[in-house]
């Protein structure tokens, strides 16, 4: 059958997306790095991923090596970098392996848990901290943040605050908000406050989302942030025209594709001062404060007022995965479980935080001397 020609429009498959196709190239080349290393040990390796038999590309040996390099010999970090990217070393094997037509995905994931393992041990061996590549933004750094845009009182600043605040609302999801147009907003007249249709863009869904007040925190309102970028004229306040046109709410911000970049130089912008934005001094100048810093903050949060896992995984959006059932055992079905599958990508987020141990250590506590009812499922 000849190609196809003309302009008609096309979906996209799964793993098409610019940031997808770049991480992808970023992995072809560490492959490329690793051959080099392997032929140079073993001259009958081929130098590219082209020419590997069938029998190399399916070789569970060929894997451990290229983990093994990966957490021993790639310098995976920017300039700016105190941290070792150990997130890109497991996307770049992954990575490998679907480019090579690798079914075993079992096999290869525990291959990624040794490459973790080891690239720990690394870590630890040069005092680095493996998880500092993206710091989270806690509340009170949050509102200190909002804080200083209100002071600075103009039409930009007052913009930014509402980013920011919506997008933490949004656990760190940038596209929500700028996706956000004025047929998306309703009032609810069951709980008496505001109530968007949140728009997930990476898994094309929608749900309602209420817009809460804050109970005693003027700097972390919704309503009164964007009552302030409605009064320096930020967006539409009289909502849709007669002819129904879908409006975004902060047009500045309504490129989904740059919304995530967006948020990180608002941040970066108040972590490091500039001649327009103030330095927060609550950020510490740390450079890398970005939209992840959103997402793991907001976690971080979650987790320190008890919030469930499950919970967590439907704020951000993320698949939860196959489950740790109410009995312990893995694999339990969705309604029954009460914790996320360990390949989820709530546990990219979910990192070991003072507040998150603390539970822990406290709910251990309690399951030892307190008697619990065996069908209470504890989280």
């Amino acid at each position: 059958m000849s190609e196809f020609t003309g302009e008609m429009g096309a979906i996209r498959i799964k793993g098409s997306r610019p940031s997808t196709l770049n991480g992808n190239v970023s992995a072809e080349k560490a492959f490329g790095s690793f051959l080099a290393a392997q032929n140079f040990q073993d001259p009958r390796w081929p130098k590219k991923a082209t020419e590997l038999t069938k029998e190399q590309r399916e070789s569970p040996a060929m894997f451990e090596r290229c983990a093994h390099f990966y957490a021993s010999n790639l310098q995976l970090g920017r300039k700016e970098d105190t941290g070792l990217l150990l997130g890109s070393a497991k996307n770049y094997l992954r990575a490998n392996a679907r480019a090579l037509g690798v079914g075993d995905a079992v096999q290869i994931s525990k291959i990624v848990d040794k490459l973790v393992y080891f690239f720990v041990l690394r870590a630890i061996d040069e005092g680095v901290d493996v998880t500092s590549s993206a710091p989270p933004l806690y509340l009170e750094q949050l509102y200190k943040v909002i804080e200083a845009l209100v002071r600075v009182n103009d039409a930009e600043a007052s913009f930014r605050a509402s980013v920011l605040l919506l997008s933490y609302d949004a656990v760190g999801r940038g596209g929500e908000v700028a996706s956000l147009c004025w047929p998306l907003v309703h009032w609810s007249y069951d709980i008496g406050n505001c109530k968007f249709t949140w728009s997930e863009i990476k898994t094309g869904k929608q749900y309602p989302v209420p817009l809460l007040p804050h109970r005693d925190k003027p700097d972390g309102d919704p309503y009164l942030q964007m009552g302030n970028a409605a009064a320096h004229g930020q967006f539409n306040r009289g909502g849709p025209p007669e002819q129904g046109e879908s409006l975004p709410l902060f047009s500045q911000f309504s490129a989904v594709s740059g919304a995530a970049t967006k948020v990180s130089d608002m941040l970066k912008d108040l972590a490091t001062g500039t001649s327009k934005w103030p330095k927060v001094p609550e950020l510490h100048g740390n450079k890398k404060f970005s939209s992840h810093s959103i997402a793991h903050g907001s976690h971080c949060e979650m987790s320190a007022q008890g919030v469930p896992p499950l919970n967590q995984c439907d704020l951000k959006g993320h698949s939860a995965g196959k489950g740790v059932g109410v009995s312990g055992g893995a694999g339990g079905a969705a309604a029954n479980a009460s914790l996320p599958g360990m390949g989820s990508a709530f546990w990219t987020y979910h990192q070991a935080t003072p507040a998150s141990v603390a539970i822990g250590k406290t709910k251990m506590w309690l399951l030892k001397y307190i008697p619990i009812p065996s069908n209470v499922a504890c989280y």
